[in-house]
């Protein structure tokens, strides 16, 4: 008794003592470096500022430097840009802004009450979302009654992909960013045009909620305040895994819908969650699937395109018409197989060239 005694009594105490010692030393090493750097300030890029650290500066230079003149000095610049399409000078942040400039001039939205027209590069007609009537979707509250049951499994799932989904393509796929830096960046560019075209979607095509139809939805998580169709998370699932499955595999895009390939049946899996959770429609997600494998396919083309006279790529055109998904059909796998591939096809018309972008492409192929 007096071993087993023992035993427990130096196990509890080294595993408390070392849990206390690890928080406390964590939490006081956290807190004393973030004082210790918000109050001193730092000299490298992006720093936060501050007046001791920029007094101390003053004072060392007057002290180390004495008389200066004004001339410069022999020692080796930073360098400049090579050419206009050169941006690795810059900091990841900004050079996904210039980016995201280019990119933002090539999608436009348009349309009227209901429905709504994706423009890429001046070629019109690349996607056209129709929003369905009001049976219609009180037609699908019977999906999300049949979808609580999933909940408690999915709950994780849920949570997490509030805000976070491409985490789950990097686990499909690795993509540490020591090694495929320009895939990172391509996927965050890919996500960020994909919400700026959803809101504008979902403006044009507004609807109310599930909850909205039915007080026994009770959502599990807080419901959007936008419109729910078309999804905007299926819209971004489905353009990364088009973008992925471009890079990752050598047939098309149309191929790996056929599938579905694991990119595609991971981006069914994160909009089907939201449908479990309670604040979409399956119909909802069919929208945002297709609006998403357009836009990745619109990304593909203008990454592959190298100029105006050449392209490995011709823009995608798809349609979404209510008409064309029954009431009765719920947001499978099998619908993506039998839907998307029929939905999507080629534009003849090519977009306008976008030389930073089509550079960081073919950066991010060279990954692959």
């Amino acid at each position: 008794m007096a071993y087993a005694g023992g035993t427990h009594g130096g196990t509890h105490g080294g595993t408390h003592g070392g849990t206390h010692g690890g928080t406390h030393g964590g939490t006081h090493g956290g807190t004393h470096g973030g004082t210790h750097g918000g109050t001193h300030g730092e000299m490298l890029p992006g720093g936060p500022p501050s007046p001791l650290m920029g007094g101390a500066l003053a004072m060392t230079q007057e002290a180390t430097v004495g008389y200066w003149d004004g001339s410069p000095d022999t020692r080796k610049r930073n360098r400049q840009p090579k050419g206009y399409d050169d941006l690795e000078y810059l900091s990841e942040s900004r050079r996904l802004q210039v980016l995201m400039g280019e990119l933002s001039s090539q999608f436009a939205v348009s349309g009227s009450v209901g429905d709504a027209v994706l423009s890429v590069g001046g070629v019109s007609d690349v996607c056209c979302i129709r929003t369905p009537k009001k049976g219609f979707f009180e037609y699908q509250l019977r999906f999300i009654s049949d979808y609580n049951d999933l909940r408690s499994d999915r709950m994780a799932e849920i949570m997490i992909q509030l805000d976070d989904i491409r985490s789950f393509f990097g686990a499909q796929l690795p993509m540490n960013p020591w090694q495929r830096e320009a895939t990172a960046h391509l996927l965050a560019l890919t996500q960020s045009i994909a919400i700026q075209v959803e809101m504008q979607v979902k403006h044009y095509c507004y609807a109310l909620r599930p909850a909205e139809y039915s007080k026994y939805v009770q959502p599990i998580i807080q419901t959007p305040d936008h419109s729910a169709f078309p999804s905007g998370h299926a819209t971004e699932a489905f353009a990364l895994a088009t973008v992925l499955y471009k890079l990752a595999g050598t047939q098309s895009i149309t191929d790996g819908l056929k599938g579905p390939s694991s990119p595609f049946r991971l981006a069914h899996r994160i909009a089907v969650n939201r449908t479990i959770a309670g604040v979409h429609f399956p119909v909802d997600s069919a929208a945002g699937a297709t609006l998403g494998v357009a836009i990745g396919g619109a990304l593909v083309a203008l990454g592959e395109k190298r100029n105006s006279k050449g392209k490995t790529e011709t823009l995608p055109k798809a349609n979404f018409n209510p008409a064309m998904t029954e009431k009765d059909k719920d947001f499978t796998l099998k619908w993506v197989k039998d839907n998307l591939y029929d939905l999507l096809y080629k534009n003849d018309q090519s977009s306008a060239p976008t030389p930073h972008f089509s550079a960081l492409w073919a950066n991010a192929v060279k990954e692959w």
